[in-house]
């Protein structure tokens, strides 16, 4: 048998050719890899968030279910006061601060009368004309009065409703 010498046969353009193919081959398999890790780092970055997002919903849960716990103890001492102070809660790794306040004496302008509406927008604004014009327009975009009316009943105690036998 003889030897074949390299190159010998094979013409000169086409020499190196499979050399080339590899490399590209692994340029490709390369960006395949940078791919896959880079979209493997940002699956975990949103796993992440998504975890941090649900401990602080249920941290604010908890923190909420706590004021509701205290403001309804009967023990009136130990209440929270409802004066806008701030209360710092630590609810599982989570710190929380909240702050109760009295909504009792807010206007709900679905429900309000147009007589306490303007009376409200003649305080804030200062101009009566304006504060008429609005209250007036108010009540068009608002629920028809039937339905205030429903809301205010519903609202109300049953006592007041006269439906003693929907609540036994």
């Amino acid at each position: 048998m003889t030897k074949r010498q390299p190159g010998r046969g094979v013409p000169w353009e086409s020499r190196g050719f499979a050399l080339i193919i590899v490399l590209w081959a692994l340029v490709l398999i390369a960006l395949i890899v940078i791919h896959l890790t880079a979209t493997g780092r940002t699956e975990l970055r949103i796993a992440g968030n998504l975890a941090a997002n649900a401990a602080a919903q249920a941290a604010a849960d908890g923190a909420i279910y706590q004021a509701i716990f205290n403001v309804l103890d009967p023990r009136q001492d130990e209440r929270w006061p409802l004066d806008g102070s701030t209360h710092e809660l630590q609810i599982g790794n989570s710190r929380v601060t909240l702050r109760l306040e009295n909504e009792a004496a807010r206007v709900n302008p679905n429900l309000a009368s147009p007589a306490l509406l303007q009376a409200l927008l003649d305080a804030v604004a200062g101009n009566r004309e304006q504060a008429a014009a609005v209250a007036s327009a108010i009540p068009a975009g608002a629920p028809s009065t039937r339905w205030r009316r429903t809301c205010a009943r519903a609202s109300s105690p049953p006592s007041r409703r006269g439906a003693t036998t929907a609540w036994r």
